[in-house]
C-alpha cells in the first residue's frame, strides 16, 4: 500500500474555537481525530487516485491533477539536528526513509524514558512545515516524477471527492464524465493550465486567511486568559519574529469557558 511506498503521515495544527454571540472566542481546543476519520480519509485518497488515473488515461495532455514536489535534503537539516541532539538518526533521503525514521523515533520515545515525549510531535510538526505546497496542474505541463504526489506516495492524484466546496473537484467531475462518455475534454490544455494557476492562488490565499484568523482568535483568547504551559524548546531565533508562531508542546491547548 501507500505506507509501504513511503506515504507520510503529517500533522495538522488546526484549532477549533467556541465563540460568543458577538463572535469573540471563548474556548479553543486542538482538532481531535477519531480512528474512523483515518479510514474515511484513506477511502477518499483511493477514490481521488483512481479518478486521477482514469482521466489521465483519457486526456493525457489536459487532465487536472495535483502534484506534490519532492523537498530538498537540506530542508530537513533542522529535524536531523534535533534528532542527533537526542542521540537519534533521521534519514531524509526519500519519503520511505522519512516515514521509517518517524516510526523508529516514536518507537524509541515509547521505550526510552530519558527522551521528552513531545519530541515526536515536534518532529512531525517540523516535517509538515518542511513539505512544499501541493499544486494543481494540467498534465500537458508536467510529466513523470515531477507529476507525482510525494507526500501520498502516488504517481497520480487529484481532488474529486469534495465538489461542493472546491472548484477543482467540479472540473474533475466534468472530466470524468467526459472520459466515461468517450467525449472530448471539457477544457483544453491552455485553458486548464490557466485555471489551475488561479486555483492554486485562491487555495493559497484561503489557507493564509484561515491561518491568520486562527492566530487572531488565539491571541484574543490568550489576552483574556494568559496560560502557562510546559513546552519543548527546539530552537532559538536571533532575529525578531513577526506575528504569532505556534510551537508544539507536550499538552494540547485547552482553554475552557
Amino acid at each position: 500500500g501507500r505506507v509501504a511506498r513511503g506515504a507520510l503521515e503529517l500533522t495538522s495544527s488546526e484549532l477549533r474555537f467556541g465563540t460568543r454571540e458577538d463572535g469573540r472566542p471563548v474556548t479553543v481546543a486542538a482538532k481531535e481525530e477519531v480512528p474512523v476519520m483515518g479510514v474515511v480519509a484513506e477511502m477518499m485518497i483511493m477514490a481521488n487516485a483512481t479518478v486521477a488515473s482514469r482521466i489521465a488515461e483519457s486526456f493525457p495532455g489536459c487532465s487536472l491533477l495535483r502534484r506534490h514536489p519532492c523537498p530538498q535534503v537540506e530542508d530537513f537539516k533542522h529535524i536531523v539536528s534535533i534528532c542527533r541532539a537526542a542521540g537519534l538518526e533521521f534519514d531524509c533521503t526519500s519519503n520511505l526513509a522519512i516515514s521509517e525514521s518517524i516510526r523508529a523515533l516514536e518507537r524509541e520515545l515509547r521505550t526510552n524514558p530519558s527522551l521528552d515525549p513531545a519530541l515526536g510531535r515536534v518532529c512531525r510538526s517540523l516535517l509538515t512545515r518542511t513539505m512544499s505546497e501541493a499544486k494543481y496542474f494540467s498534465t500537458g505541463d508536467c510529466h513523470g516524477p515531477e507529476a507525482m504526489h510525494y507526500g501520498l506516495a502516488l504517481e497520480k492524484y487529484t481532488h474529486f471527492t469534495s465538489p461542493i466546496r472546491r472548484y477543482a473537484d467540479v472540473v474533475v467531475h466534468r472530466q470524468l464524465m467526459a472520459a466515461l462518455a468517450g467525449a472530448p475534454p471539457v477544457l483544453g490544455h491552455r485553458a486548464l493550465s490557466g485555471a489551475a494557476g488561479v486555483m492554486n492562488a485562491r487555495h493559497r490565499e484561503s489557507k493564509l486567511a484561515q491561518k491568520k484568523c486562527s492566530e487572531l482568535y488565539l491571541l484574543l483568547l490568550l489576552a483574556q486568559r494568559p496560560q502557562v504551559l510546559r513546552a519543548l524548546v527546539y530552537g532559538i531565533r536571533t532575529e525578531p519574529a513577526a506575528g504569532l508562531h505556534r510551537r508544539a508542546c507536550d499538552q494540547d491547548v485547552g482553554l475552557a469557558a
